[in-house]
């Protein structure tokens, strides 16, 4: 509050006194002739006049300490006053989200349209519309921290949905029943989820992992108290996982402190962002809006309009698009029941590193295995699956899966044909066996492993052959492909995926026999010298689905 300004000698004295008119000694005017007041004796108008002066300064001077007490009450009261707009400034303010332990339910919306980009053959880059509604709903409770800058919660989703449309093509997803409990940990940039049970499939982690995290949001705030109109840089590592980035390279976002309203405080986030989103890099310009509940310590409101120009990558198409993300969240005294003590007993916080390995299913194929966050599928269909592994969007290795015709109950493949099959299979490319191993999985599949090397187009290349059956005469082929250079990168990580291979229910409808014939003679490997039928060889995917050599490798373009 402001002093009030000082009278002006007009506003003392008014309302102005009668204009009087004093006639000439000796005029004979009389009372009747006069103004209405009697001119016998000018000193008594002068009187009157210094009177009222006195009488106006003085209840001036009244109003004056009337006005300071005023004063000291509204600086005594500051803690309002100050949060009233355009009060003048205000003291500091703390920003800072309540101790973790309050259970908060959080509801998400996301939309987004624009344009997906890829490269066709031949054909340069093709573009097709899109658009999405991504919708959640989920209570969140804090498990607390371990280990520096690591942030456990568990969650259950009681809803979480996806709608995308790319040109005529409507594709839903929802997360299903049995995965609605996760454990979600915050490191660093890196935002990762882990379910009791198993690990999470790709398209389940892509419901869960939207834009706008909401244990990011207090990263967003100010970590010292601020004043209404104070801002404060926002860093990479908070950007990335709020908008779920990969990484993040060039940061410029800013908050402010705008203003309070009802005792809420009004932030203001604007900003541009250069990084990386699942190997392909990305430019994002955001502004956001956040509201935070001053008494209940929590961020109640969150609106974020983003702009996003994602390049085409080897993992995924491109995107050109505008988005809006809304979070409203509310605040429990308690756990809500889906989140209590008992609830969440099956969660413990040792699961987080599980939260990096993702579940892929082949329904066509009827098997399954787990794979760390590296690898991505590029092709699945009923004849084979085509996993590559990036790492910072280099190509490091690739894994092709090929169900093979089942073989007679109760047999399998010894290893010796099939080592003189790998061998067959590389005389084009001067290769040579350099390891051949036999054994069994802790599921009880039975394994033949054959490694060799060998030049593709002048390049070192090395193999890793897998035969895999089971007692029902249930066979699949795997093969990795790992350029001699990247093997250390690489890091054995085909054993450990074969060490996790399923064997999965058939469906009614799949025909044993049929397609891995037909996709064995595709391949084109040749006549077998061994003995066995063609089915009963991998089909080996060496120089046609190699990683490429260096002067056309996507991990050389660069």
């Amino acid at each position: 509050m402001s002093f009030a300004s000082r009278p002006s000698s007009r506003q003392i004295f008014a309302p102005e006194s009668p204009s009087l008119t004093f006639p000439a000694s000796g005029s004979g005017v009389g009372p009747s002739h006069g103004a209405g007041y009697r001119m016998n004796a000018p000193a008594r108008p002068t009187r009157w006049r210094i009177r009222n002066v006195r009488t106006i300064a003085a209840r001036w001077e009244s109003s004056v300490r009337i006005g300071l007490l005023a004063s000291i009450v509204v600086l005594a009261l500051g803690g309002f006053i100050w949060a009233e707009p355009g009060d003048g400034p205000s003291a500091p303010i703390e920003l800072t989200v309540a101790e973790p332990g309050i259970c908060r339910v959080h509801h998400v919306v996301l939309e987004a349209q624009g344009e997906m980009k890829w490269n066709a053959a031949e054909q340069g880059e093709r573009r097709s519309p899109v658009t999405l509604r991504g919708e959640q709903t989920f209570g969140e409770r804090r498990l607390g921290e371990s280990g520096g800058d690591a942030i456990h919660a568990a969650r259950f989703y009681r809803s979480a949905q996806v709608e995308s449309r790319i040109r005529d093509q409507v594709s839903r997803q929802t997360l299903s029943e049995q995965q609605r409990l996760v454990l979600a940990t915050l490191r660093g940039a890196h935002l990762t989820f882990a379910a009791p049970g198993r690990p999470l499939t790709r398209s389940e982690l892509d419901l869960l992992d939207v834009p706008g995290c909401t244990l990011a949001v207090p990263r967003l705030l100010p970590i010292r108290p601020v004043r209404i109109g104070e801002s404060w840089d926002i860093d990479a590592d908070t950007m990335a996982a709020f908008l779920g980035l990969s990484r993040v390279t060039v940061c410029d976002t800013r908050a402010t402190f705008r203003r309070i309203e009802r005792g809420v405080a009004l932030i203001e986030i604007t900003g541009e962002v250069t990084g990386r989103a699942d190997g392909s890099g990305t430019r994002i310009e955001l502004e956001a809006k956040v509201n935070f509940d001053l008494a209940a310590r929590d961020v109640v409101w969150l609106a974020v309009s983003l702009k996003e120009d994602r390049d085409i990558s080897d993992t995924q198409p491109g995107l050109e698009l505008t988005a809006r993300l809304r979070v409203v969240s509310q605040s429990h005294a308690t756990p809500i029941a889906e989140l209590s003590d008992e609830a969440i007993g099956r969660l413990d916080v040792g699961m987080s590193d599980a939260g990096r390995l993702v579940r892929v299913v082949s329904r066509e194929g009827a098997f399954s295995l787990v794979h760390d966050e590296g690898w991505r599928v590029i092709v699945d269909r009923h004849d084979s699956m085509v996993l590559r592994l990036f790492d910072d969007g280099s190509l490091v290795g690739q894994l092709v899966v090929t169900p093979l015709a089942d073989g007679p109950p109760g047999k399998t493949l010894a290893l010796r044909p099939f080592q003189e099959e790998a061998i067959q299979a590389l005389k084009a490319h001067s290769g040579q066996v350099v390891d051949s191993a036999e054994g069994k999985s802790s599921d009880g599949v039975r394994v033949l492993r054959v490694t060799a090397t060998g030049m593709v187009s002048d390049v070192s290349m090395q193999w890793v052959y897998y035969h895999l059956s089971d007692e029902q005469g249930r066979r699949v082929g795997l093969t990795f492909t790992v350029q001699t250079d990247l093997a250390e990168r690489f890091a054995e990580r085909d054993r450990a995926m074969v060490e996790t291979f399923r064997f999965e229910p058939r469906e009614a409808s799949q025909k044993a026999g049929t397609p891995a014939e037909k996709r064995t003679h595709e391949a084109g490997s040749g006549d077998t010298t061994s003995g066995e039928k063609a089915s009963d060889r991998l089909s080996m995917p060496i120089s046609s689905r190699a990683p490429v050599p260096p002067k056309s490798s996507p991990s050389q373009r660069k």
